[in-house]
Parts: structure tokens; C-alpha cells; sequence
């Protein structure tokens, strides 16, 4: 990824995951799920090679400048 939104990272995060996941269900991502806030739109580069999901997620977040919580299958990205 080069200077991509961070809405389209999680994006093909959601779907890697269901592509990846034997039972195709994947890992559920939330982009600042509260309602009422402006969405978030920030700019990250990532270099992608066998890199295990959960580095990915902290990837994201620290680029991106956002938390991130995990509730049950859903990881939360937030500011």
C-alpha cells in the first residue's frame, strides 16, 4: 500500500481475512464505529509479505494514528 485511505486498508483487511479463513467467515473491522463522528480518512503505506495479521493491525493503527480494541471478532480502529 502507498498513501492508501485508511477506509481501504480495512477494507481489504475484512476481505483477505474471509479469503484466508478456512470457514470463510474472516475478521469483522470497525473504522470509528461512533455514531456521529466525521470518518476517518488518513493516508498509510504498508509493505505487505507473509506479514501475520495482527502486525497488520498494529501497523494500521500506529501510521494511521488510532487505537484499536478487539470485541469478540471485531477489531475496532478509533481516534
Amino acid at each position: 500500500f502507498d498513501q492508501l485511505d485508511t477506509a481501504t486498508a480495512v477494507e481489504f483487511l475484512r476481505q483477505k481475512s474471509k479469503e484466508l479463513d478456512p470457514d470463510k467467515k474472516g475478521v469483522n473491522f470497525a473504522l470509528n464505529p461512533i455514531p456521529g463522528d466525521a470518518p476517518v480518512h488518513r493516508k498509510i503505506s504498508l509493505q505487505l509479505d507473509n506479514v501475520p495479521l495482527s502486525d497488520l493491525v498494529i501497523d494500521i493503527a500506529e501510521q494511521a494514528n488510532l487505537h484499536y480494541s478487539v470485541e469478540g471478532n471485531t477489531v475496532i480502529f478509533k481516534p
